[in-house]
């Protein structure tokens, strides 16, 4: 949505002390949502002139799949590549594809072969870029292979909302977990996505996130501490009470 992409944007530029009005001619962010547009009527409905772009991200790929398509056909899946290459070469442009992971462990599987759908995915990308859970909480693992040049080094990361920052940290990929642990661990990533959406740009109660997302008070607050919100206490107009209230934006702004 075009809120959520502003209030994204000023987060970033916030954290990073950048000037986002003297650079905001150098981004420009267009939301399809609703739009019915797909990779194959991209260039039909975007009139863009040659060289405009250095670099075009399509995020994510799922929603830029024709009706009909499925991504798990090798055939489909390398018309739209080929689709993105003629539109690379049509626009002067270098295109980045936002892609999703398949369902279930990661870590055995080679970077090529992260990305859910049709083999040909693996083999029609020029550069392939993960990244995954790594062996220590709180860490990633960033990892590319690149088919025609020689690929980077893997790093360790960590997601400092609202940017990733990279550590000095040995790049090992988390092992397997138990059935169990699996999928705590992704129950755990569902429910920080979604108070991590409500609390990215205004402050909230745990009461006010269970009322919005309909869970448990323990389950919402163990989630806060995981994505360190800050906190400060708030006055309800109604009923002259303080409360507790958390935010992620609060962690940038008062930081």
């Amino acid at each position: 949505h075009p809120e959520t992409l502003a209030s994204r944007l000023d987060a970033v530029a916030r954290a990073m002390q950048i000037d986002f009005q003297e650079h905001a001619d150098d981004i420009e962010v267009l939301s399809l949502r609703s739009m019915g547009i797909d990779l194959l009527t991209l260039q039909h409905k975007l009139a863009i002139e040659p060289g405009r772009y250095r670099l075009i991200v399509v995020d994510a790929l799922y929603r830029f799949i024709p009706q009909g398509t499925s991504e798990n056909d090798n055939a489909q899946v390398m018309r739209l590549y080929n689709k993105l290459d003629e539109l690379a070469a049509a626009w002067q442009t270098a295109i980045v594809v936002v892609h999703h992971s398949s369902k279930g462990d990661q870590a055995g599987k080679a970077v090529t072969d992260v990305g859910s759908g049709a083999g040909a995915i693996s083999r029609a990308a020029d550069t392939h870029l993960t990244i995954r859970p790594h062996s220590q909480d709180g860490l990633a693992v960033l990892e590319s292979v690149c088919r025609s040049f020689k690929s980077p080094e893997p790093v360790s990361i960590r997601y400092e909302y609202p940017c990733w920052e990279a550590v000095a940290v040995e790049p090992e990929l988390r092992k397997p977990k138990s059935t169990h642990e699996d999928k705590q661990r992704l129950a755990d990533l569902e429910v920080d996505g979604a108070v991590s959406k409500l609390i990215a740009s205004k402050w909230m109660s745990v009461a006010e996130l269970r009322g919005q997302l309909g869970m448990g008070a323990e389950r919402i607050t163990r989630s806060i501490n995981r994505l360190g919100a800050k906190s400060r206490r708030v006055k309800s107009k109604k009923t002259g009470k303080k409360s507790e209230r958390f935010s992620l934006m609060g962690a940038v702004q008062d930081g």
